[in-house]
């Protein structure tokens, strides 16, 4: 009995690292992509960005129903625990990697109650087996805190909120500023063409007439028949 809940002990422990290390990574992928999302000239794939695309689009909902009163570090919250690590859910990862470690000091609970029973907590095998579960959680108590994936998590939703509040409200002027100047540059090169073609034509009937000897008057409908030719 003593054996299986240690190897019990060992399988919660490998759990808890790997489960820690995967959150990790899914706290740096998020500043990555908040950086890429962020940056005009960084190849943007959808993968990368789908995480800061959600939450935007999230944060425009809820302006567009409540208003400025949107709580931002909910709208964030939620969205990243409806997360999928892989194929396992955000939430479920993180319960794992914060909360396994109170099942391992259980554990220890429990050996220490089956060599009670069995009355063997003098012996050397339940002494190594006991004492090795021990330091074996506490070894994991302190990689979680060297980890801290708590703050990491802090850490993220701060950054997201910080570039909802303080950044993308200026991109979006910059973006609609810059369609602006787009289109204002479109509309003067459109007049400039219009000045042109009228040019062009005031000079074609001028040189026309002098050519023709055509009056000052209204051109004939032959005349402009001929204009017409001209310009085709």
């Amino acid at each position: 009995m003593l054996i299986a809940l240690f190897i019990t002990e060992l399988i919660l422990a490998a759990i808890i690292i790997f489960t820690t290390y995967m959150m990790s990574n899914k706290f740096k992928g998020i500043e990555i992509s908040l950086g890429i999302y962020s940056s005009p000239r960084a190849y943007k794939t959808q993968s990368h960005v789908a995480f800061i695309e959600k939450v935007i689009k999230k944060y425009k909902e809820c302006i567009d129903t409540i208003g400025e009163e949107a709580n931002i570090e909910s709208i964030i919250k939620s969205t990243l625990y409806k997360e999928y690590i892989g194929k396992f859910p955000f939430a479920a990862v993180k319960s794992i990697a914060l909360k396994a470690t109170r099942v391992m000091w259980g554990i220890i609970f429990l050996e220490g109650i089956v060599a009670f029973i069995n009355n063997t907590t003098h012996e050397v095998p339940t002494i190594l087996i006991i004492t090795t579960s021990i330091l074996l959680t506490i070894m994991i108590e302190m990689f979680k805190y060297i980890k801290s994936v708590e703050d990491q998590n802090d850490v993220v939703i701060m950054l997201v909120q910080d570039y909802l509040l303080n950044v993308y409200p200026m991109e979006v002027r910059k973006s609609l500023t810059n369609k602006e100047i787009v289109r204002l540059r479109t509309r003067v090169t459109e007049l400039e063409r219009e000045l042109k073609t009228e040019d062009a034509i005031e000079s074609a009937i001028s040189e026309y007439r002098e050519k023709e000897k055509v009056s000052n008057d209204e051109l004939s409908m032959q005349d402009i028949v001929k204009l017409i030719g001209i310009f085709q």
